[in-house]
């Protein structure tokens, strides 16, 4: 019985441990499905938004390369922030 409320313990601590990773997986994936969608109904709507993505990724690129924002950690070379922002 001891076993098996150890087990159920950790299952239950891995599923709290990975809920923050869910949630804003799927916060992203609403985002990008609306930007797409308001590409979809107006053509300038869309290339505006496409225009803002890439400046938001140039200028997170840049940045990360300025000392002043090293201690910030979605600028940290290991942090993932820049390159999933969308193309």
């Amino acid at each position: 019985m001891r076993k098996k409320l150890e087990q159920y313990n950790e299952h239950l601590e891995e599923q709290v441990r990975d809920r923050p990773r869910e949630l804003i997986e799927s916060h992203r994936a609403t985002i990008y499905t609306l930007s797409r969608l308001a590409e979809k109904k107006d053509d300038k709507t869309g290339k505006h938004l496409s225009r803002t993505r890439l400046y938001c990724k140039i200028f997170a690129k840049r940045l990360r390369l300025n000392s002043r924002y090293s201690d910030i950690p979605c600028f940290s070379r290991g942090d993932t922030f820049v390159t999933q922002i969308r193309r």
